[in-house]
């Protein structure tokens, strides 16, 4: 797809996601949200994310951290502020991060930047009072694509070579991904994404044996 064909998908999606969010503003008076924290200090709206917790809430409350979807081409981290409104309110604290998108940078450059992100939650546990002993990462469509490559690089010193990506020092106790680019039936998507991502020959053979080995479909 072209460069513009992809601006134009962007366009119509963001637009949907738009009138959705607007249709569900509520009540936020039982939050404690901190937006816009940059876990990236360059400026880029792709290098921010929020904080949300209920008011009072304990800093041992688990910690979940929340990937957006988008196709990697759309949309930031508030097109899930109702999925973070509703975990902060079960009792979670919820980092919601963003990451630049398609066409704009590649897939490596997308992984780096949720790699970054993790490492500030780490860095920088104590000053949120995030609690890292249970810590979960969540992503949907795009965002469990990226949540998998990144805990995959986060526990191998192998693929961190590979990718000449750190790890975050995080231990990572569970995933919850939900995502058609993890059905791994779907081979006209798999080539699409190993086409279209920028990556390697070596870190292309590390998205085939994730496929390979994913089972949520």
């Amino acid at each position: 797809m072209s460069k513009i064909g992809v601006l134009l998908w962007r366009k119509l999606f963001e637009s949907g996601d738009a009138k959705r969010l607007a249709k569900q503003i509520q009540d936020l008076s039982d939050l404690d949200i901190q937006r816009d924290i940059a876990y990236l200090p360059d400026g880029d709206r792709g290098h921010l994310l929020d904080i949300y917790r209920s008011k009072g809430a304990s800093p041992d409350a688990p910690l979940v951290i929340n990937i957006h979807g988008g196709g990697l081409f759309a949309s930031y981290k508030e097109v899930n502020v109702n999925f973070n409104y509703e975990w902060a309110r079960m009792g979670y604290t919820v980092v919601s991060i963003s990451y630049r998108r398609i066409p704009e940078t590649t897939l490596w450059h997308q992984i780096d930047d949720v790699m970054n992100a993790l490492r500030f939650v780490c860095e920088n546990a104590d000053t949120y009072q995030l609690n890292l002993n249970q810590c979960y990462l969540t992503g949907d469509s795009a965002g469990a694509l990226l949540a998998l490559f990144a805990s995959s690089i986060n526990t191998s010193e192998q693929l961190q070579g590979d990718f000449g990506i750190k790890g975050s020092g995080l231990n990572i106790r569970a995933l919850g991904l939900v995502s058609i680019m993890l059905d791994t039936q779907r081979k006209e998507l798999i080539e699409r994404v190993r086409h279209q991502s920028n990556l390697s020959l070596l870190q292309q053979g590390f998205f085939f044996r994730i496929c390979q080995k994913t089972a949520f479909h």
